[in-house]
């Protein structure tokens, strides 16, 4: 993880944006969280859209894959939610949970690195506080915004925002 965050600070890499299939991505992370989610006795939805969004496949699977680990550690009953919305002309995927919540203090503060928020340090769940810090460097890196709404004891919803693909548009290149 620690290598990844040098990788992204030093900008290695190039961002190559292409259509990316929404069912089918959030499909597959199901598959594969499914199991941990289940492993703490908490529900995993997916609600998807059919809809070809504009991203770097790898890049928005790593993204989502870190929000819906650390929604799963933090939860302790209830659940967790992915979906896709349409918002507007673009796409919204979110991440939901009933976990502990993160204080309105410290919303910039989980994007930094190591930093473990209070109610995450009370839930006992462990972690090094890296996830969301890669989650904000590939949000940056991609231009993929994310978002945060969360209350104490009552869940935490991070969004991000994503374009439609448009037919026979260019993949543009970021280099980095």
């Amino acid at each position: 993880t620690v290598l990844e965050i040098a990788r992204l600070d030093a900008g290695m890499g190039e961002i190559r944006r292409q259509p990316v299939a929404l069912s089918e991505l959030l499909s597959e992370l199901e598959a594969q969280l499914r199991p941990l989610a289940a492993q703490k006795g908490l529900a995993l939805r997916v609600r998807a859209l059919s809809v070809t969004v504009d991203a770097e496949p790898v890049v928005l699977r790593r993204m989502l894959i870190n929000l819906m680990a650390n929604a799963i550690r933090y939860t302790p009953r209830g659940g967790v939610l992915l979906a896709a919305r349409r918002r507007g002309g673009a796409v919204s995927v979110e991440v939901w949970d009933t976990g502990v919540g993160i204080a309105q203090a410290e919303h910039e503060r989980v994007f930094d690195d190591f930093y473990r928020g209070r109610a995450t340090d009370a839930a006992g769940a462990s972690g090094l506080g890296l996830g969301l810090a890669i989650v904000q460097r590939l949000s940056r890196r991609a231009g993929l915004p994310v978002s945060l709404h969360s209350r104490l004891e009552r869940g935490t919803v991070f969004k991000l925002l994503l374009q439609p693909w448009a037919d026979g548009a260019a993949p543009p290149a970021i280099k980095g």
